[in-house]
């Protein structure tokens, strides 16, 4: 399962890597959604891929630190078509008569 993780901007950093720490150990693998952002808002945002057997420990420990501003299941999205939409294709130039 994906989830998005939001830390609080006055969080410790040494907070922070505790909970990362603790993810990895039950096989979980964060990543910031913004690598090497200043911001310390967007900073602050992680994406976390979580093993199906893993998943209930790891929203525990999310749930439970107090570093942790918000945890959610990142949301699936699909571009779907209209029926019977076709998509442009280039086309070749035209020739001049």
């Amino acid at each position: 399962m994906k989830y998005q993780i939001k830390f609080h901007e006055n969080a410790r950093n040494t907070d922070r890597q505790a909970v990362l720490e603790e993810v990895a150990r039950r096989r979980g693998r964060v990543e910031p959604l913004f690598p090497d952002e200043s911001d310390v808002e967007l900073a602050s945002l992680f994406v976390a891929n979580v093993p199906a057997q893993s998943n209930d420990a790891v929203l525990a420990i999310l749930g439970d630190s107090p570093a942790v501003e918000f945890v959610e299941p990142e949301v699936r999205r699909k571009l779907i078509q209209p029926n019977g939409r076709k998509t442009r294709s280039k086309r070749s130039p035209r020739r001049a008569a």
